[in-house]
């Protein structure tokens, strides 16, 4: 058994923690999240979900594209779409997460806040 506040409040709350992965994409100026999408998984396709939103927000924007190194940014097809859109791609050095700082530090509170909801 899982540590419990409840008989199946803390459970459910890791099960949802384990369970959903955030994706953003955010305006390095204001700090604004332009796209946002969560999944079950981390895969290309919740990627892509935070990208079109943040196309259809602003479909005029030619921005620097910057991530880490995962998997679903050095994918041939998401690289295409971004030169498609005009949007030149920027990635962390390998092995050097400061890089990606800004994205980093957003997404800690941003789990907070989820687990916030999943609680209420």
């Amino acid at each position: 058994m899982l540590l419990s506040l409840t008989k199946n409040g803390v459970r459910i709350l890791l099960r949802a923690l384990l369970l959903t992965c955030p994706r953003h994409i955010f305006d390095l100026y204001d700090r604004y999240p332009v796209g946002y999408a969560i999944s079950k998984h981390n895969d290309t396709a919740l990627v892509q979900s935070a990208y079109e939103q943040a196309i259809k927000a602003y479909p005029n924007a030619y921005p620097l594209f910057h991530s880490d190194r995962g998997f679903q940014f050095t994918r041939a097809p998401f690289q295409n779409q971004l030169k498609k859109q005009g949007m030149i791609q920027s990635m962390s050095r390998v092995g050097c997460c400061i890089d990606n700082g800004p994205m980093e530090g957003w997404q800690g509170p941003s789990r907070k806040c989820g687990l916030f909801f999943i609680l209420k």
